[in-house]
């Protein structure tokens, strides 16, 4: 589980997130993709937006992988 507070959390979702249940402009698959190849996780039996799906991981995954998760959405 992660220490992210809920105001980070909000704060990530809002930075990827400019409409509410998406993430950047990914697809449900490429985002799917996405996670497994940067963090290892596969989500494709998440039900959920991607951005329902991107809080969930947030809130979840280890620091290190929430880490890695955001410096990949970043660098995209």
């Amino acid at each position: 589980m992660s220490s992210l507070t809920n105001k980070q959390i909000r704060e990530l979702m809002s930075e990827f997130g400019p409409n509410p249940g998406f993430v950047l402009n990914l697809s449900r698959t490429q985002f799917e993709e996405f996670v497994e190849d940067t963090i290892d996780l596969d989500i494709s039996e998440t039900e959920g937006s991607n951005g329902n799906r991107l809080k969930s991981l947030l809130k979840s995954c280890t620091d290190e992988q929430v880490d890695s998760l955001i410096a990949a959405l970043r660098a995209l």
